[in-house]
């Protein structure tokens, strides 16, 4: 793990851009995959959460929800430091978009900076068989974004802190994400 520092370049739940204008790719390429801690406000964890902020590389804005983005694929220089848009199959090396951007902010613009946790407490959207029907599950991205109980050698990218309300529809559950990027899965 990289430097982590407690000076945060653009305020949580905003872009680098703030929405202003709409950046282009080679901006802010200082700030791509650095990584920042913050006080746990939403979850009232105990520990920090460590935001690192990537670049929207999607090609277009990013709708802002509480799912995972998967890591661009576009040489070692991208890896860690831009994201391709919500993870879309089952496997991908992928981290949560910040759950403080959601009822602050709807879309990220395209090639703008914004924050995914890299470690820390997090909501995020499970699949509607999800299988979350108890705490303390190991969990991987299972498809468009939302996660589910992880099976054997697959890329888990955190523990459930919580029951899954419903498993008949997608439901937002508190999940301890991992630190760090695995470097492997189908996106790799």
């Amino acid at each position: 793990m990289g430097t982590i520092s407690r000076s945060l370049p653009f305020e949580r739940g905003s872009t680098m851009s703030d929405g202003q204008y709409t950046p282009s790719d080679g901006q802010f390429a200082h700030l791509r995959g650095r990584l920042f801690a913050v006080p746990d406000v939403l979850h009232k964890g105990a520990e920090d959460v460590i935001l690192r902020a990537v670049q929207n590389n999607s090609g277009g804005a990013l709708t802002v929800s509480k799912r995972c983005v998967s890591f661009s694929t576009g040489g070692m220089i991208e890896w860690g430091s831009k994201i391709d848009g919500i993870a879309g199959t089952g496997g991908e090396i992928c981290k949560p978009i910040d759950d403080y951007y959601y009822g602050r902010l709807s879309t990220i613009l395209a090639n703008d900076i914004f924050y995914v946790v890299d470690e820390g407490l997090c909501d995020i959207l499970s699949t509607a068989d999800s299988s979350l029907e108890a705490a303390h599950v190991p969990v991987q991205m299972i498809g468009n974004g939302k996660i589910g109980a992880a099976k054997d050698k697959d890329i888990v990218i955190g523990t459930s802190r919580e029951v899954a309300a419903t498993t008949a529809t997608s439901v937002a559950v508190c999940v301890a994400v991992n630190p760090g990027i695995s470097e492997i899965g189908t996106s790799r």
